[in-house]
């Protein structure tokens, strides 16, 4: 990294960035380009892995990037505010993002899609439901298992 002095090193400030977060984009590979698109997201962290679960349509271009290619990379962000400054190229940006790859893969076990789907409300709204597999039916689980991620954060002065 660049910046070292904006790099978030431990995995509380990381998992602190992805907490306040709503919205993870994705990038998955489409031929020569790469394709992105913003989801909506939970995720855990247990025995240092961390693991994102994403809500989906049951049928969709991204479905049928993963069929062919489960590689992923993900971004999240939050807390932005313009930093000004006296002249242009002196002006700033606050923010916190976390960065990362990993593989993605459509969740096809309805008790795990059922604890995605709380996982996601919870993360969401802050509030606790009770998902049913009846509530599984109409939507896909996205879940991507992360080798590797990253944060960075600048803060005002």
């Amino acid at each position: 990294m660049r910046r070292a002095d904006r790099e978030v090193t431990d995995v509380d400030g990381m998992i602190d960035i992805i907490d306040h977060c709503k919205v993870c984009h994705i990038a998955l590979m489409d031929g020569e380009w790469p394709y992105i698109v913003a989801m909506n997201f939970a995720y855990r962290y247990e025995n240092d892995q961390l693991v994102i679960y994403l809500h989906s349509a049951k049928e969709g271009k991204k479905l049928d990037l993963l069929r062919k290619d489960d590689h992923v990379c993900f971004e999240m962000d939050y807390d932005h505010e313009m930093i000004p400054a006296k002249y242009a190229c002196a002006y700033n940006f606050r923010y916190a993002s976390v960065v990362g790859r990993g593989h993605c893969e459509i969740i096809t076990d309805v008790d795990e899609k059922i604890k995605a789907l709380e996982l996601l409300m919870k993360h969401q709204t802050g509030e606790d439901f009770v998902m049913e597999a009846k509530h599984t039916l109409a939507v896909e689980i996205l879940k991507i298992t992360v080798e590797e991620f990253t944060g960075k954060r600048r803060f005002k002065k």
